[in-house]
């Protein structure tokens, strides 16, 4: 009796697969218009399998920069956009489209105002013109 095979259940833990993820678009330092701007935009993938991730950043609609990586779960990735400050164009947005378990694709946007400082450019008025009125 004591050598008799107890039979055993073995379990094996199952991870659910999931993909969630987190953009977030860090601060931006006022600054003038001309003035070189690194715009520094986080992307973490909070689930448990890696997915292709495609990054687009737009300036005033208008495309800037795009890049297309695979993001494994748990990991984040850093990723700097480099434009110029334009008083005209003061709004950013980003967008991440990737895929999900079941080959359905979702996009996370986000959007952000770049602070622009108006320098207040002097402006001169030729007078000359309006001396002869004053002579008569």
């Amino acid at each position: 009796m004591a050598e008799m095979a107890i039979p055993a259940v073995r379990l094996k833990k199952r991870t659910k697969k999931e993909v969630a993820l987190v953009l977030v678009i860090d601060d931006i330092p006022e600054c003038t218009p001309g003035d070189p701007i690194t715009l520094s935009i986080r992307v973490k993938n909070e689930g448990t399998v890696s997915t292709n991730v495609s990054l687009t950043c737009r300036l005033a609609g208008r495309l800037i920069s795009e890049e297309i990586l695979v993001l494994p779960g748990g990991t984040s990735h850093q990723w700097p956009v480099l434009f110029t400050a334009d008083p005209k164009a003061t709004q950013v947005t980003v967008s991440a489209e990737y895929t999900v378990p079941g080959k359905k694709k979702k996009t996370e946007k986000r959007q952000a105002v770049i602070p622009i400082k108006e320098t207040g450019a002097r402006i001169e008025i030729d007078t000359s013109a309006l001396d002869d009125f004053e002579d008569m």
